[in-house]
Formats: C-alpha cells, sequence, structure tokens
C-alpha cells in the first residue's frame, strides 16, 4: 500500500510537483535529504493509520522491501485488518 501511494505521488504531475517543493526542490530519488526522510515517513504513518494497518514483521523487528527506481527507497509491507 505504502508504494502505490508513493506512486501515485511521482506518476501525477501536480502531486510530484508539491512533493518536490516540500522537500526543498531537490531531486525527489535523492539520498540524504532529511526533509524528505520525515515526510515520507509521516505519509507513511498516514497511509498505516487510515488503512488501520499493521506492520508486517520479520521475527522481532519489521520487515523492510527494498526498491529502486522510486521516491522511496525502502517500505515496511502492511497487513490490512480483516474483515
Amino acid at each position: 500500500m505504502t508504494l502505490r501511494v508513493f506512486r501515485r505521488i511521482k506518476e501525477d504531475a501536480s502531486l510530484s510537483e508539491t512533493y518536490v517543493r516540500v522537500i526543498g526542490g531537490r531531486a525527489p530519488d535523492e539520498r540524504g535529504n532529511p526533509t524528505k526522510a520525515r515526510l515520507n515517513r509521516s505519509i507513511g504513518a498516514a497511509n498505516k493509520a487510515a488503512l488501520g494497518a499493521s506492520f508486517r514483521m520479520n521475527g522481532d523487528k519489521a520487515a523492510k522491501v527494498q526498491v529502486g527506481g522510486e521516491y522511496i527507497f525502502s517500505y515496511t509491507p502492511l497487513i490490512l485488518p480483516q474483515g
């Protein structure tokens, strides 16, 4: 779900423009931007809360999926509530 949100931001010209402006006009695929890191965590947390989801776990740690060519470099898969 989180990756879908970021793909939508990337694909929609208006959303992408707003995203780039919010992260300080820097390249959206750039590493090391603390503003982008905070924004991405906030978007992920809002997505999780809106869905009422929980993190998929890998033992006692949240699972992580690495991605390339996206505005994010990794994300934690979510488990949607039943029902």
